[in-house]
């Protein structure tokens, strides 16, 4: 019976260890808000108003083919801050986009299926 009462004291000081250190990180992240907060609402500093009455164009042809435009920049410089990090100084305009193949969302859980198969 003494190991049981052991085995509880054990438990119950790895749960509030556990819990005391969570506290301390919410506190941390809490403070680190209010720094932050305290940065950006210095006087003078005007906040810019959001227009709600905003109305969006039709989608057109031309409007597809600048949003996918912006998605191969996107891409493009993704990749060459990622070549980037791993220590090669690759420019982005020597990167070349061939292809943009949009999938629908049932072909990201069929590949998603495949990739975490266990077999």
């Amino acid at each position: 019976m003494d190991w049981l009462a052991e085995g509880l004291m054990v438990t119950i000081l790895g749960i509030s260890t556990v819990f005391a250190v969570l506290i301390f990180i919410s506190l941390i992240l809490s403070a680190f808000g209010m720094v932050t907060n305290k940065a950006g609402n210095k006087k003078g500093v005007n906040k810019p108003v959001l227009n709600t009455n905003i109305v969006k164009a039709p989608k057109t042809e031309e409007n597809k083919l600048n949003d996918d435009m912006e998605l191969i920049a996107v891409i493009t410089a993704a990749i060459a801050a990622s070549e980037r990090a791993k220590g090669r100084n690759i420019s982005p305009d020597k990167l070349v986009v061939r292809r943009l193949k949009r999938v629908s969302a049932w072909n990201k859980e069929a590949i998603n299926e495949q990739q975490n198969s266990l077999f």
